[in-house]
């Protein structure tokens, strides 16, 4: 498959022709045969989206041959590449990547469950190309429920800058009650370089990775041990693994003193240490019940030490906003957190939504019709909330933004769950409105966008792309009105200040794409 990609870094070429203009910002694409919009993505390179890459089918050969596209596109929708594929019709680009020096994208063969991981440097040279074959346990982590499409909403490629890459794969033994377990792989981008797999080191139970933050020095992931009972005590520790030679720096339980943390995601500070961030509980709470007893924050050093934990009850939460010890909002319910992120003022924030268990009128009616398959109950995202910490993490302010609810109906058998677990599980779905935060390299501004539906009485639902922009010291909202007869919709970061809204057209087999202004 080498001449799929063996222009695909002609474009960073381009991309450092930094003088030269280009204007465009609306750009049609007529030939798309059919098109999962997971498979195209942004390039960012220093915080900044310098471009964006596709990959679609264009044309049928036979019953088993397609014909694709793989294109480049810069940050204003100026073709750079493209390149005519004719390759299996099984097959599915799951996810790019790109760290500054090069980009990898990672493809899927569902028929012969072969996993591509492809690494082309500026020059078009092919730096690396791996395939592996997987088992079919292992598939149904990548595989939808009809085992002919490549469906998986999880993210598990990672950039790691100017270094390599990062893949996060799940592993099953053998059968379908078998535990699971991970494998982490490191993909050099430099030719000739050794990359390294840091797996699962027993096979009793579960073991669970997930990717936190990482520089050249260091990768930081959660690994989260269970017990291979139902009722089983859950463990979770924080690894480090050194980037370049994949030697584990130290494993760390997350239980601290009379407390144990649940971390949600990591930043690299300026003198190349990690701060990382999420819940903390009491020992022996079930971490996926509720929001604990409130937020904490722990630094590693580039030498694999970690500092003391730093606390914020949901009481010290409540000297700002009306919050109950358990982390509950009256009338709104508890917080899932995104994100956080650290400014250049040295203020830290962290990024979440409102959610709540409530009852569907329609699972209701349903049931008592005698319909199966939908729980009686749903859950409900609100409204955005931003948490300000000081530098020394104490609470300062949060603010909330309105935006309109969205219900989630839940499977049968999920209404007894606790809301902390079905959290966590509508955000394995990507039901949470929540797209993405977008920061500048200099950490000046950041951007957080979402998804937002408002139906006012007397009218039809309107769909909007909410932003709320940070800079100044202030926050900025800023609403585009997202009115569209297209078969799929979706809205990614772009240049600075602006959002790329694409969308699908499956009748007419066409895609339009423009860039919009934020207000900020």
């Amino acid at each position: 498959m080498n001449v799929i990609m063996k222009t695909v870094f002609l474009f960073l070429v381009a991309l450092c022709l930094s003088g030269t203009t280009l204007n465009a910002q609306e750009k049609s694409f007529n030939d798309i045969m059919s098109i999962n919009l997971r498979n195209m993505g942004p390039i960012v390179k220093d915080n900044a989206v310098t471009g964006y890459y596709m990959f679609y089918k264009v044309d049928k050969v036979d019953r088993k041959t397609n014909t694709y596209k793989l294109k480049i596109l810069d940050q204003d929708l100026n073709e750079v590449n493209s390149k005519k594929i004719t390759d299996t019709k099984y097959l599915y680009l799951l996810e790019g990547a790109y760290n500054g020096n090069a980009i990898m994208l990672k493809f899927y063969d569902y028929k012969k469950r072969i996993v591509r991981h492809q690494i082309y440097d500026g020059e078009g040279n092919l730096i690396t190309k791996k395939e592996e074959e997987i088992s079919k346990n292992e598939a149904v982590t990548l595989l939808g429920p009809d085992y002919n499409e490549a469906t998986s909403i999880s993210k598990d490629v990672y950039a790691v800058p100017g270094v390599g890459f990062l893949d996060f794969k799940k592993t099953r033994g053998k059968g379908m009650i078998s535990g699971f377990g991970y494998d982490i792989k490191f993909i050099p981008d430099t030719k000739g370089a050794k990359g390294w797999s840091k797996k699962s080191e027993d096979t009793k139970g579960n073991k669970m990775a997930s990717f936190l933050a990482a520089n050249e020095n260091m990768v930081i992931t959660t690994i989260v041990k269970t017990g291979s009972k139902l009722a089983q005590k859950m463990d979770q520790y924080v690894m480090g693994i050194d980037t370049k030679t994949g030697k584990k720096l130290f494993e760390s339980s997350l239980a601290k003193g009379k407390y144990q943390l649940q971390l949600v995601n990591g930043y690299t500070e300026d003198d190349g240490s990690i701060t990382l961030v999420g819940l903390y509980y009491d020992q022996g709470q079930n971490k996926y019940k509720g929001a604990g007893k409130g937020v904490a924050s722990l630094s590693v050093s580039k030498d694999g030490k970690i500092s003391e934990a730093n606390f914020v009850s949901w009481t010290d939460i409540g000297k700002v906003l009306p919050v109950d010890k358990r982390g509950r909002i009256k009338d709104v319910g508890f917080i899932f957190f995104h994100q956080f992120v650290k400014t250049a003022d040295g203020k830290i924030f962290g990024v979440g939504e409102s959610y709540r268990k409530s009852v569907s009128g329609t699972g209701v009616a349903l049931n008592l019709l005698g319909g199966g398959g939908i729980s009686m109950m749903k859950m409900v995202i609100e409204d955005i909330f931003v948490f300000e910490f000081t530098s020394d993490f104490k609470i300062k302010n949060v603010d909330v933004y309105e935006k309109g609810k969205s219900n989630i109906q839940l499977p049968e058998g999920y209404g007894l769950s606790n809301q902390g677990a079905l959290a966590r599980m509508i955000h394995a779905w990507g039901s949470f409105d929540y797209e993405f935060i977008q920061q500048a390299k200099d950490k000046s501004y950041f951007i957080v966008g979402y998804r937002d539906s408002i139906k006012k009485k007397g009218e039809k639902r309107k769909n909007y792309f909410g932003a709320l922009s940070y800079s100044d010291g202030a926050f900025t909202k800023d609403e585009i009105d997202l009115k569209t007869d297209a078969s799929s919709l979706r809205v990614y970061p772009a240049k600075n200040g602006s959002i790329l809204i694409t969308e699908y057209f499956r009748k007419t087999k066409k895609l339009d794409m423009r860039v919009e202004q934020l207000n900020f």
